[in-house]
């Protein structure tokens, strides 16, 4: 007897073990609200000197569909002349950041879409003159949409050292997953386009991008990626 009341005991710890452990890789949404956003992208060579190249744009409204709250995010990607190159849009649960959908469009025609479930992603690519391409990527599991980029990232646990890895979607890896590593490095304070100064939590990833983020909208300060040659493009807010 005592060695079966030892035995469920362990049982039951491995199992609240395991639900902490589920629960420590899942992101947290309840901090989302509505916002706009806007970035100034820079080409930065090695000596220092920016460019400026591009312009972004990025807005989110919270919708309720079939009793569930989800966020409906929008990205629009200018040149430096603010003619319109892409148009992106995302669709996620917000309390938890799982996504439904997403969508890419390109004003020279092409676009993606993709659509989530729990073990897969459906998706149709259009390219140049050719028939639209249907795919199924049998994940096997949940992934999360990276073309969130920082707004993923702000559901992670902003806290010095905290090391997260994230199932994503890749459509270029066989079954379409990837993992992505996060890493939450420090406080720092960041000027914006305008000067002005705000309090983030830099936040790198195992792609490169690094992120100056907050849990306040509208969460994407600044983010850098390096270039070859020694140089690095950064989008900074203003």
């Amino acid at each position: 007897m005592k060695k079966i009341i030892k035995t469920v005991k362990l049982i039951a710890l491995l199992s609240i073990v395991s639900s902490h452990v589920a629960f420590a890789q899942q992101l947290d949404g309840t901090h989302f609200k509505p916002y706009s956003n806007k970035w100034k992208m820079y080409s930065v060579d090695k000596d220092g000197k920016e460019t400026l190249f591009r312009i972004w744009t990025d807005y989110a409204q919270i919708i309720d569909l079939d009793g569930k709250t989800y966020v409906s995010r929008i990205q629009e990607l200018y040149d430096a002349e603010m003619h319109l190159q892409d148009l992106w849009s995302n669709l996620f649960e917000k309390e938890s950041l799982v996504p439904y959908r997403a969508t890419q469009f390109r004003t020279s025609g092409d676009y993606q879409y993709f659509e989530f479930d729990k073990t897969s992603v459906a998706t149709k690519v259009q390219t140049g003159t050719t028939a639209p391409a249907d795919n199924t990527f049998e994940t096997g599991s949940q992934t999360y949409d990276w073309t969130l980029y920082g707004i993923l990232l702000s559901g992670v646990d902003f806290k010095k050292g905290n090391t997260t890895t994230l199932p994503i979607f890749i459509p270029q890896a066989p079954n379409g997953k990837g993992s992505l590593r996060i890493t939450v490095e420090d406080q720092e304070t960041v000027k914006d386009d305008q000067g002005r100064e705000h309090k983030t939590w830099r936040v790198s990833t195992s792609f490169g991008l690094t992120f100056w983020l907050t849990k306040e909208a509208p969460y994407v300060i600044q983010l850098t990626l390096p270039t070859q040659g020694g140089g690095y493009n950064i989008w900074r807010m203003f």
